[in-house]
Order: C-alpha cells, then structure tokens, then sequence
C-alpha cells in the first residue's frame, strides 16, 4: 500500500491497483469476492468523504489508507451520518474514530455476547451501589425532567452467563476527557458530551469483557489516533488527539492467528521506556512478576486460542496483562 506522497493525490491512491489489494487482504469476508466488495465500497466511501471535505487537502495519502485499512479490518461503514465509524482530517493526518453503534456491532455479531446496553444514569434513579459486592443497586424509573445527570454505565451479558458492568460519574467522566483530548474544549465532548461518555464505557467495557478477534481489537486501540501500517504488516497508532506523552501503540496484524487478552488500558509499568537492547531483559521481568502473582507463562499462553508458545505473545500485551492484575489485587 505504499505511496508517494509528494505526487499521488489522495483520489489517484485510492485508485492504485495496490491500494485494493492491500485493503482486500485486510477486508472481512469469507470468500475473495466478498472481501474485494467490501474493499471496492470502502474506497467508494472514501472518496465521497474526500470530495465533501475540503480539509482532506492536506492529508498524507499513506495516513488515509492506514484508517482505511482499520475500518475495513472490522466492517465498519466509514460514512459519518451511519454512525459506525468516521475519519476526521486532522491536519496533515487522518484520524480513524469509531462511534458507538460500531461498537455495539462488533459486541453483538460474534454471537457470544447476548447483551450490551449503555445509558446515561440521572440523579433521580440512582441508588448507589452495594459496597460489598460493587454491583449496582436497582434503579428507580427516571421520571424528574429536571434531574442532572450524575453518571454513566455499560453493561454486557455473555451467551454463557458471564455479565459484567462499568460505572463512570460525571466527574470522573469530565476528567478522562480533559486529559486525553486536547480538543475538549471545541470538539465533539462539547457538541454531544453524552455519546462520547458512552463510548467511553463501552471501550472499557470490550476492552476487559468481550470475547473479540484480534482485528476488533486493534480497531479498538486504533480509536482517535492516525494509523501507520508499517512494511511488516504491522499498526503504529498516533494518538493525534490526546496529549504529547501518550504512547505509540504496536498491535500485531490481521493475520496474526491469537486472540489478544482484552484489557482495559492503565498507567504504564516501570521502566516502560526501555531501549530494545534492554527488551529482553524487560520482558523477562515482567514475566518473573507475572509468575510471583500466580500467573505462570503457560497460564498466558493457555488464555490465548491458538496460541503455543510464550514467543508468540508481544512484551506490551504482557505489560498489560501484568498492570491489569496488579490494579485488581
């Protein structure tokens, strides 16, 4: 999918015979012709956002199709008015942006989640929460037109039994956006603060619960940043809307055959800057807390189908992994 960007207009890399090849490879679809329409409706939908936004001028072709290559991934409609997913412009970058209704999609058609339901939770029906359990207490109907809203949850129920829900207060929720967007003050949290809340607990919510494919994923993680897909294969996810310090995230691709534990993703770990002669060494460290925390690599490997050897499994995966479990001790 490579370009040149100095020469190729973003309608003449669209239009490469290399740019549908490398979005059908990445396509859902079960048969080739089924992932080269999906590829063909993409690229369609592309061009129409280009040629109804002027502020797509000046965005890099190769950071087009690195969203591109993301949306396609997990068959998510581009077009903004269908509320799946969009790319924004954003300088000289493209931003890929799911919406909550693609995330519903991607919960609901592995057929293993039965429910996922998120809403907003207003001062005259909350009843707080149980403190021994930390389950929700049942709530009143809402009937104060006057009543402010206090919070926001999501729900999933599993096929198989499993439920689980996530509660954010108004505060907390104002505090996660003003410290990882910088266009709070001007961007959608202004505009449609209530959706953007949702999504919020919807990510965190697939991000620890819900039994995804690796592509879903890294759809996932690729939220609000400008994709690079790298000569390997491989996603480098710029997070253009959040602050300076915010990580560059490697994720694996679509080919690779494991399923990446879901975690919700927290504060890094220590000595997270480490150079790469001193990755192995890193590794073997958190694989040694790991193990201290009753959490063996074969334990790792076993929670990832298709998965055979620690090798397999990336270095942030396991930092992950590990910050998770020392969060819930």
């Amino acid at each position: 999918m490579a370009t040149n960007n100095n020469q190729l207009t973003l309608a003449q890399a669209l239009n490469l015979p290399s740019t549908m090849q490398a979005l059908t490879d990445r396509a859902m679809g079960a048969t080739v012709a089924e992932r080269q329409a999906n590829a063909r409706v993409m690229v369609a939908n592309a061009l129409t956002l280009i040629n109804s936004n002027t502020n797509f001028a000046n965005v890099e072709p190769q950071s087009l199709l690195g969203a591109l290559g993301i949306a396609v991934s997990v068959g998510l409609p581009i077009l903004p008015e269908l509320g799946f997913a969009a790319i924004i412009p954003y300088g000289s970058k493209a931003q890929f942006q799911i919406m909550t209704r693609g995330l519903t999609r991607m919960a609901l058609r592995s057929h293993k989640v039965k429910k996922f339901h998120s809403d907003v939770i207003y001062a005259d029906e909350w009843m707080g929460r149980n403190k021994l359990t930390g389950e929700f207490n049942p709530m009143k109907d809402h009937t104060d037109p006057n009543a402010k809203v206090v919070g926001y949850f999501c729900y999933i129920e599993l096929i198989d039994g499993f439920n689980a829900v996530e509660f954010m207060t108004l505060d907390e929720v104002l505090n996660h956006a003003q410290r990882h967007s910088k266009t709070f003050k001007s961007g959608p949290w202004q505009t449609d603060f209530n959706a953007m809340a949702l999504k919020t607990l919807q990510k965190k919510v697939l991000r620890k619960y819900a039994p995804l494919e690796i592509n879903e994923a890294v759809a996932i993680e690729a939220d609000q940043s400008a994709v690079e897909i790298r000569q390997d294969g491989t996603f480098g996810l710029n997070y253009v809307d959040a602050p300076v310090d915010q990580p560059t995230v490697d994720t694996q691709p679509k080919s690779t055959k494991t399923r990446a534990k879901k975690q919700e993703v927290v504060a890094t770990v220590e000595n997270t800057n480490q150079t790469q002669t001193d990755e192995q060494a890193y590794r073997t460290e958190i694989l040694n807390k790991l193990e201290a925390l009753g959490i063996p690599a074969e334990a790792i490997v076993d929670s990832f189908k298709g998965c055979t050897s620690i090798d397999e499994i990336t270095t942030d995966t396991l930092k992950k992994i590990y910050e998770e479990e020392t969060n819930n001790a």
